[in-house]
């Protein structure tokens, strides 16, 4: 076809025909560069094929010929055998992908859909009051966010190497060659392995479900420390909060890592501003209950100390090597404003001003000009209390200029008393 000869012209000895399974049959040269031999195999100086090409880049499609445009069936040419093998195999992991890719978008839904309705109903718990609602808080308030990270779970599960396409393929063959060639050759087929340069497809996929799961116990956790004070009383469904906290950093640690490794930038920081957000929750000294006051009464008051409590059985080198974890989250911050810089800035404009903000509470106690106008403001708020804690004078709300305070004793109407704050 590409040589514009007729076949009595063309010497067989040197361009073999080919007879297609639909019937139609070309040169050799002419299938072989319309199917893509040169995707799969490695040429000489001379053309001749001379081994197998290392190719990184998916088939577009699969073979079909010229003709009819029928797709060229598997074994029915044994010449393009490899490429049709390759080409099938790679619309495999296409619709795999995708597919993972169409579950991962759907966690992401429905992991702010779980946000959004811890964040709108956390003003109804504190209306509680019965030991019994409130011993089943975890089991109603939590459940989705449970749901969401066994989901997760499964997804990444699912999304491993040990599940692509090409895996699979590869254990069907040694298994093959196994039993075919037994003795010495299955030493050396037992070192065949995925080639290292082949792209991981399921990377993203796999560290975008893991940030799930990172994000969704997060979340609950954020909530609990959030939601009353003795919210560490509280079991969640992944078992003692305490510990969990823990085991939740490490976990952020670990994807870290293997996100900067794949070099997955958002993935980084996103799992980065989880685990300062956690960490900051642990700053400040809380009246959450007795438990958790022992705990962060212990020697240092340091979250590694936390950790040794918690996790007697564990090595502590991490404790060891990290003696301020405050200063180890300000290092995380200042790595992930270095790796949005290094995107472009409409892809990273929403973290890096979550990062920006995440800092500035890591930066430690800090003065602010107050102006006239906001002191003046100060002050026309303040009003006196008495021995017993109750107001003896009335002042303007610096917001709607309602009065607060009271006299004599005694409340304005529609003010109430802060007990928490004794």
């Amino acid at each position: 076809m590409l040589e514009f000869k007729s076949y009595d012209e063309i010497d067989v000895g040197e361009s073999p025909i080919v007879v297609l399974g639909c019937g139609h049959f070309f040169t050799g040269e002419t299938l072989d560069g319309l199917v893509g031999m040169t995707e799969v195999y490695t040429t000489d100086n001379e053309g001749e094929f001379n081994g197998l090409a290392d190719g990184l880049a998916m088939v577009d499609k699969v073979p079909f010929c010229p003709d009819c445009k029928r797709p060229i069936r598997q074994f029915a040419t044994r010449r393009y055998n490899r490429v049709i093998n390759r080409a099938v195999l790679d619309e495999t992991s296409k619709r795999f992908i995708t597919k993972g890719r169409e579950d991962l978008e759907d966690l992401e839904k429905r992991l702010a859909a779980v946000e959004n309705t811890l964040d709108s109903t956390r003003l109804n718990l504190n209306s509680i009051a019965e030991p019994e609602a409130i011993d089943t808080i975890p089991q109603r308030r939590y459940s989705d966010a449970f749901i969401l990270s066994k989901t997760a779970k499964a997804l990444q599960h699912s999304m491993d190497v040990a599940h692509q396409p090409m895996k699979k393929l590869l254990d069907v063959i040694l298994t093959r060659q196994r039993s075919v060639h037994p003795g010495p050759l299955t030493s050396q087929l037992n070192k065949l392995s995925l080639a290292p340069g082949l792209p991981a497809f399921d990377k993203r996929i796999t560290l975008g479900a893991w940030l799930v799961q990172i994000k969704v116990q997060e979340i609950a956790l954020r909530d609990m420390f959030s939601v009353t004070r003795d919210s560490a009383l509280i079991p969640t469904p992944w078992g003692s909060p305490h510990q969990h906290t823990v085991l939740f950093l490490r976990d952020c640690e670990a994807l870290i890592a293997q996100a900067r490794e794949a070099f997955l930038s958002r993935i980084a920081i996103a799992a980065i501003l989880s685990f300062a957000k956690v960490s900051q929750q642990l700053s400040p000294i809380p009246s959450f209950s007795l438990q958790l006051l022992f705990v962060l009464t212990l020697p240092n008051y340091r979250l590694e100390a936390w950790y040794c409590h918690t996790h007697p059985g564990i090595t502590t080198d991490t404790a060891t090597d990290r003696p301020d974890r405050a200063l180890f989250v300000r290092e995380l911050l200042t790595t992930a404003l270095e790796m949005c810089d290094k995107l472009p800035v409409e892809q990273t404009l929403a973290l890096r001003k979550s990062v920006e903000a995440i800092m500035r509470l890591y930066e430690g106690p800090r003065y602010e000009i107050v102006t006239p106008e906001e002191l003046a403001a100060i002050k026309t708020a303040m009003f006196a209390i008495g021995e017993c804690g109750m107001p003896m004078e009335v002042a303007p709300c610096p917001e709607c200029g309602a009065p607060v305070g009271g006299r004599s004793h005694q409340l304005v109407e529609g003010a109430s008393r802060a007990t928490n704050m004794e």
